[in-house]
């Protein structure tokens, strides 16, 4: 079953989204749970601030967006 972001994009492998807290970084699918297959991780890059970031941070589909404010991801 696919799942799409708040803003209608799908959800793919890669995907550059802002989280729910305005950090910025790519989907990893290779990490689902099987358990819980509605959450993945973000890879971060960027913080909520713009400032370079490292770390990841487990979403789903109602916590990620491509877009904020008319600024892609």
């Amino acid at each position: 079953m696919s799942q799409y972001t708040t803003d209608g994009v799908e959800i793919v492998q890669g995907l550059r989204v802002f989280t729910n807290n305005l950090d910025r970084g790519t989907v990893d699918l290779s990490n689902l749970r099987p358990w819980n297959p509605d959450w993945f991780d973000v890879i971060l890059d960027t913080d909520y601030k713009g400032n370079p970031t490292t770390g990841s941070t487990m979403q789903d589909a109602s916590r990620v967006a491509t877009r904020y404010r008319g600024e892609k991801a």
